[in-house]
């Protein structure tokens, strides 16, 4: 978030009073869990600014970075064009996650080969968490085959709370 914070304090710098519109584009993970605290801070310190937020995967949001569609762009891996710049602001895990009453729930250990027999839910092509879990299996020498896709983490993680995939990623 301290390049979102950076972005806008340059361009307040340049007005005075940062108002205006700034559109952001943010893939699933990072507009749910870090843009939200970002944007309160944005709302205190520039009430003048007028700021939209447009969701996608990432690859949609590189597409929109590109066409000059938004201004700032927040997603889960750095772009693919290397005429984008880009910056890690914060690094994350991604897990397996499963129901408490899966069988495998609560090893310390799971093989990647014993979770590709499960009944997996993921994101959809263009995710950033899709294309890093399909790379990381190529590597072992398997390949995905997922039960669902779907567009939304959170959505995903309700679906193993109501037990519709065993283990999801």
């Amino acid at each position: 978030m301290s390049l979102v914070d950076a972005t806008i304090a340059e361009a307040a710098s340049l007005t005075g009073d940062l108002c205006g519109r700034l559109f952001v584009g943010a893939s699933s993970t990072p507009g749910t869990y870090l843009l939200p605290l970002s944007l309160v801070r944005l709302r205190t310190e520039y009430p003048l600014a007028e700021v939209i937020v447009e969701s996608g995967n990432s690859q949609a949001i590189e597409r929109r970075l590109y066409e000059h569609q938004i201004d700032l762009g927040l997603m889960g891996r750095p772009p693919t064009r290397s005429d984008l710049q880009s910056e890690v602001i914060v690094a994350d895990d991604i897990v397996f996650v499963t129901s408490p009453r899966h069988r495998l729930a609560g090893k310390q250990q799971v093989s990647a080969k014993a979770l590709m027999e499960e009944a997996l839910l993921v994101r959809e092509y263009g995710s950033a968490t899709r294309s890093v879990l399909a790379a990381a299996l190529i590597e072992l020498g398997l390949r995905l085959k997922p039960l669902m896709e779907m567009e939304n983490t959170e959505a995903i993680k309700r679906s193993v709370m109501a037990g519709l995939g065993r283990v999801v990623w």
